[in-house]
């Protein structure tokens, strides 16, 4: 987006030169040349911002640039306990929210910090809040195959936030549980909700999650 705002800038002022030297009868020549020049660098910044990446394609495309290096050892991230997360700007878009560190105490049935269930989808657990007070509903889900956390906010008009507040008042489970029928509860409740919400969210925070020190207090 920077670029193409670079190019609509610097073609704009070809152009108003170009607009300029057409006054004058000797230097008709140039005028033309700058005209040109200031309507190739539109084209160009018009095919620039329509082809920039989608958020979708964000991780994709970091992935291909940071390969990840084989791992000597199994990575403990990938295990139950308490997790530190750190903010990887890189891959994130941050609007509003805090950037802190993130702690998390992760267990292999989605069970987090002792008291949300979160739902299995596709190797990822997540869980949609979607409070009565706000405009705003938060999809927070851990990896834990890749150790990485992400909080996903979405901005929603009043119509959105009733839909998505009617779905969640169909499932009444909160707390962890060993039910596996319960928490298949949950990830339907999530995949239902993230039905009604748009493709993109306004915000996404991607965390990269190691072990945590000894003594680390949940901080999700």
């Amino acid at each position: 987006m920077a670029i193409a705002a670079a190019l609509l800038v610097t073609g704009t002022l070809a152009a108003v030169g170009g607009m300029i030297l057409l006054g004058k009868p000797k230097r008709r020549r140039e005028s033309w040349a700058a005209l040109g020049f200031g309507g190739v660098l539109a084209l160009a910044a018009i095919i620039v911002f329509f082809g920039r990446p989608k958020m979708s394609e964000v991780d994709d495309r970091y992935a291909k640039a940071h390969p990840p290096k084989p791992a000597a050892v199994v990575d403990s991230a990938s295990e139950d306990g308490p997790k530190l997360c750190v903010l990887n700007a890189a891959r994130s878009r941050v609007t509003v929210s805090k950037t802190d560190d993130v702690t998390l105490d992760w267990k292999s049935d989605g069970c987090v910090n002792g008291k949300t269930q979160y739902g299995a989808n596709a190797g990822s657990w997540s869980r949609t809040f979607v409070p009565n007070g706000e405009a705003t509903v938060t999809i927070q889900s851990y990896d834990p195959a890749k150790s990485r956390y992400v909080v996903e906010r979405f901005l929603l008009p009043a119509d959105t936030m009733d839909a998505a507040r009617e779905i969640r008042a169909k499932y009444k489970n909160n707390a962890c549980t060993s039910d596996s029928a319960q928490r298949q509860s949950v990830a339907e409740m999530e995949s239902a909700i993230r039905q009604s919400l748009p493709a993109n969210p306004n915000e996404r925070l991607v965390f990269d999650c190691q072990k945590a020190p000894p003594n680390t207090a949940p901080k999700e």
